[in-house]
């Protein structure tokens, strides 16, 4: 039997049937597109490499409870680091030299451009619809890829600004205001190369999107400057705070070093120094990948020097450690970790003491899941597959609060209790309908 809702017609409705009507209307009428039916259900993704099968694989996963893989593992090309941007998900690929395009609707693969094994790509910034950028190992010469054409050719280097000399090398980047934020290593020269360089120091290159040109951060002092870091050189991928108008990155170069998670004034375009210093002893011997979960404190990792590790803690950006350790894991740096607000949930892979993801609550950093659904391989990246630009609710530091997905399911519940209620004062009847013929 099916059921349609019908409204009384009649000349006068009391006040609390008026009240009971009004209420539903109001309720109902706030549920977004879509709410009523279902929830958009929100996914993370996460790399790894395949030793078995040689490759590497990305797969999404539920950002709720439990996480639970949807749809199959996609195959990329080895060691990938992720970004989404858009509707698409990138793995990049310095092993082959290639850059996966993964629609995360469907999630297949739309496209695998080739930019050539011999370039190292090791980031992607995409900064339209048809244009994405991809810094490469040991160089600053920056790619510029045509996501419509494939075509791929040298945009500018971010190495022309004004520095001592030595070796230049480019590494992760962030996109702001129309500008690209590309970190760089200066190494002293060095005969037997960056390896056994000595004294590394570090800068954030900033690029104008529009003009593609580098953008002098200090038209006082002669040439063009960049914004030079005071830690040691940059690594990881660095966090925005958008509203509060702050950019952080792990400054924290090699082992025993003065490095430390630096904080840059995105709109002064200059270093305000470090909110957490390594030679305050608190990070081991070296602070590695971290993730805000509020504008004002989040979680970092940091390793021993007598064995490859991560050790997962809580921290404030007043300078304070908390030196609870929430996870350890050994034989393997934590390369990004990554906060959903909308589940107030963080994200760490995991390749050292298990093949895996593990989940921890953002406040109270108790670990979620205990049982993780095992990887093929150690993981490479993480990446929450929601776009910060185009929706504020996904990324820490904007002005707008995360909608909760349980809020769309609580207005639906309420919806219903409110017909309860107008049925129940009699503003609300429901009709049955007979069976049509088939």
């Amino acid at each position: 039997m099916q059921f349609r809702m019908r409204w009384n017609r009649r000349a006068r409705l009391r006040p609390k049937r008026i009240i009971a009507s009004a209420s539903l209307l109001l309720a109902c009428g706030s549920l977004p597109g879509g709410a009523s039916a279902a929830v958009a259900e929100r996914f993370v993704a996460i790399a790894w490499n395949d030793p078995r099968q040689g490759g590497a694989a990305v797969q999404r996963f539920s950002s709720e409870s439990p996480w639970a893989f949807a749809g199959d593992a996609i195959a990329v090309g080895g060691d990938p680091v992720l970004r989404f941007a858009g509707d698409h998900l990138y793995a990049v690929s310095e092993v082959d030299g290639s850059v996966a395009a993964i629609d995360c609707e469907s999630w297949s693969v739309t496209r695998v451009y080739t930019v050539g094994a011999q370039n190292h790509p090791l980031d992607i910034a995409v900064v339209s619809p048809g244009i994405a950028y991809l810094t490469t190992r040991d160089s600053t010469q920056l790619l510029r890829l045509n996501l419509e054409t494939g075509a791929v050719q040298n945009a500018l280097d971010v190495g022309g600004f004004t520095n001592p000399g030595g070796l230049l090398v480019a590494g992760m980047m962030a996109i702001d205001a129309g500008r690209l934020i590309v970190q760089v290593t200066r190494f002293e020269s060095a005969a037997a190369g960056a390896a056994a360089a000595a004294d590394p120091t570090g800068y954030l290159a900033v690029v104008d999107i529009a003009t593609d040109q580098l953008v002098d951060v200090d038209p006082i002092e002669p040439g063009i400057q960049a914004i030079a870091l005071q830690g040691t050189f940059p690594k990881y991928k660095m966090k925005l705070l958008r509203d509060q108008r702050r950019l952080y990155l792990s400054a924290s170069g090699a082992y025993f070093d003065d490095g430390g998670l630096e904080q840059v004034d995105l709109d002064a375009l200059a270093s305000l120094g470090l909110v957490i210093a390594e030679a305050d002893g608190n990070t081991a011997a070296d602070l590695g990948s971290f993730t805000l979960v509020a504008p004002d404190r989040g979680f970092l990792v940091s390793s021993t020097d007598f064995v490859a590790s991560s050790h997962l803690a809580r921290f404030s950006l007043a300078g304070t450690i908390q030196l609870e350790e929430l996870f350890v894991t050994v034989n393997y740096r934590v390369p990004t970790m990554i906060h959903d607000p909308q589940t107030h949930a963080i994200f760490v892979p995991d390749g050292g003491t298990t093949n895996a993801y593990w989940v921890f609550d953002a406040d109270s950093g108790e670990q979620l899941n205990r049982d993780p659904l095992a990887l093929g391989g150690p993981a490479t990246d993480i990446e929450l597959l929601c776009d910060p630009e185009q929706s504020c609710d996904c990324a820490v530091g904007y002005s707008c609060e995360a909608v909760p997905t349980a809020s769309h399911r609580g207005l639906a519940l309420l919806c219903l209790c409110l017909i309860a209620t107008g049925m129940a004062f009699g503003s609300i009847h429901l009709a049955s309908v007979a069976p049509t013929a088939r």
